[in-house]
């Protein structure tokens, strides 16, 4: 190989951050091209630098970026990605075994000796947070170079080619090792499943002198280092406040002290630079969403073009509306994606109301839904950076009715109060006939404690009737004061109607006859109620 062939570029891929105003992210954007081309031009050797944003066709800036080159110990990366694919494959497993061998113990050194045996993960722990050549060696004897470089061009990273012999050095291009971590970053190297594994392990490195050296105390950085005499590498994912951006850093003909220095300092260029997405978005949705247990119910909100180009109802610019529902413990329990109304055409700026059909649990309770955007071809843009919004799917049982409530919002401690029930049947309970009770509690605004509660006759639901109005009585607690009411149709101990909350205020007991002292006699609420009249919903 010549040793114009041996060479090592440094090379940037940027993920961009959270939204701005489209103004500063162009005058950003400009800013960082001009710092990363000063820091090229005065570093004590050669570099090659290329910025690119993966939710736009175009690099921001390249310079050098299809230069084939050696990779170092980044090789151990494209290793790490092959045993990753058997995992997720089933073919191997991470408390598999295997043993360091004497030809695994080279020159370059190892922290473990010929014949120690250590599990896959442990192997693959050493390899790439403290880059541990015996180890790397081990895999790759394991592997074979043929195979690992099927799984690379399997998962898409072309000109990055592990060598196939003791005699030949793995060679990349910078562009190739940028594509290598930007499907990473997207979730789609291997499976989402295997990426975030792998994002993890590169999150732990333990040789930090490099990209993660300028950065703010605690910024997270997943990356891999590599070193040979005049060869200095770094590649990763730094996780700035503005969301990931990717890093890949390689410099050649250079020093450890000045090419260390170059790559922290480009670390920190990009940390610290403020980009605009592309696609980005804003949401106005409601606090709660009610829905019926199991059913395909519309969730309706306001979406807005956050980010500076359009969006397209088709081709590379359009984007889809994708969503997750999850328990109060975090159990994904259903997600899928719809793409957005036909005629969609918003510009940077513009809002639109979206329907999205949701496929609702089959558990009942308060769950989150979580809202967000993907793009053309369906990857979620969300771990990109692009915003995303929460809100709660209140799974309920399937409802007979939707109803009406009237009654007086001013109470008397240990009286009953008259409540008037208009019924209107849904399509779940039109033609049926059940026997109903009105189901009430008296809540503190402040605590939620409970102050009184209990349950009135209300009467039969007719299943030739269309709807019904009925009158019962509730009591109120003993307790003098603001309350929280809620009431609810039930047919035995089956909530049949949404709860109605209103505000009501319960004073002392009503007098009568001229007497302060003597309190009214206690009203019996009636045993029960029959609709007087038939109504249509």
């Amino acid at each position: 190989m010549s040793s114009a062939a041996r060479i090592v570029l440094v090379a940037v891929l940027v993920i961009a951050g959270l939204p701005t105003t489209g103004s500063v992210a162009q005058a950003d954007t400009a800013a960082l091209a001009r710092s990363l081309g000063e820091l090229v031009a005065s570093f004590e050797g050669k570099a090659g630098i290329l910025v690119v944003d993966p939710l736009t066709p175009q690099p921001l800036y390249a310079t050098n970026a299809d230069t084939e080159v050696i990779t170092a110990s980044l090789y151990k990366v494209a290793v790490m990605l092959h045993a990753e694919a058997l995992v997720e494959a089933g073919t191997l497993a991470y408390r598999d075994r295997i043993t360091i061998q004497d030809d695994d113990i080279t020159e370059d050194g190892s922290f473990f000796e010929a014949g120690t045996t250590l599990t896959i993960d442990q192997a693959l722990e050493a390899m790439i947070t403290y880059s541990d050549n015996g180890a790397a060696l081990a895999f790759w004897h394991l592997f074979g170079g043929p195979a690992i470089n099927a799984t690379l061009q399997a998962n898409r990273i072309e000109r990055l080619r592990i060598a196939e012999t003791s005699a030949e050095d793995s060679v990349a291009t910078p562009r190739a090792v940028a594509e290598l971590f930007l499907a990473m970053a997207r979730r789609q190297l291997v499976s989402a499943a295997a990426s975030e594994r792998m994002l993890e392990r590169l999150q732990r490195q333990r040789i930090n002198d490099r990209l993660p050296s300028f950065l703010p105390a605690g910024a997270a950085v997943a990356h891999k280092t590599g070193n040979l005499l005049g060869l200095i590498h770094d590649a990763g994912i730094v996780f700035t406040p503005r969301g990931p951006k990717v890093v890949v850093a390689m410099t050649w003909d250079t020093w450890e002290e000045p090419a260390n220095q170059l790559i922290a300092s480009v670390g920190s260029a990009v940390y610290s630079a403020v980009l605009d997405l592309p696609t980005n978005a804003r949401y106005a949705v409601n606090k709660v969403y009610p829905a019926d247990v199991g059913a395909t119910e519309v969730v309706t909100f306001r979406l807005t073009n956050a980010g500076v180009r359009p969006w397209t109802a088709r081709g590379p610019q359009a984007v889809n509306v994708v969503y997750d529902i999850r328990d109060a413990s975090g159990k994904l329990l259903g997600l899928s994606a719809a793409p957005h109304p036909t005629q969609l055409g918003a510009n940077p700026g513009q809002s639109f109301e979206v329907s999205l059909p949701v496929k609702v649990p089959a558990q009942l309770g308060d769950h989150t839904l979580r809202i967000g955007l993907a793009d053309a071809n369906g990857l979620a843009l969300g771990p990109l950076g692009v915003a995303t919004v929460t809100t709660t799917l209140r799974v309920h049982p399937v409802y007979l009715m939707t109803t009406v409530m009237k009654l007086s919002t001013r109470m008397h401690m240990g009286e009953a109060t008259m409540v008037q029930v208009a019924q209107f049947p849904t399509a779940a309970g039109r033609g049926k006939a059940c026997t109903l009770t009105l189901g009430y509690r008296f809540l503190e605004n402040a605590s939620g404690r409970i102050v009184g509660e209990g349950s009135s006759p209300l009467g039969e639901m007719s299943a030739e009737r269309e709807g019904g109005v009925y009158f019962t009585s509730i009591v109120a607690p003993r307790s003098s004061g603001g309350y929280r009411l809620e009431l609810v149709v039930r047919e035995g101990e089956v909530q049949v109607s949404p709860i109605t909350t209103m505000g009501v205020g319960i004073a002392g007991p009503r007098t009568y006859g001229g007497n302060e002292t003597r309190a009214l006699p206690r009203v019996i609420a009636p045993r029960l109620s029959t609709p007087i009249r038939s109504v249509t919903p």
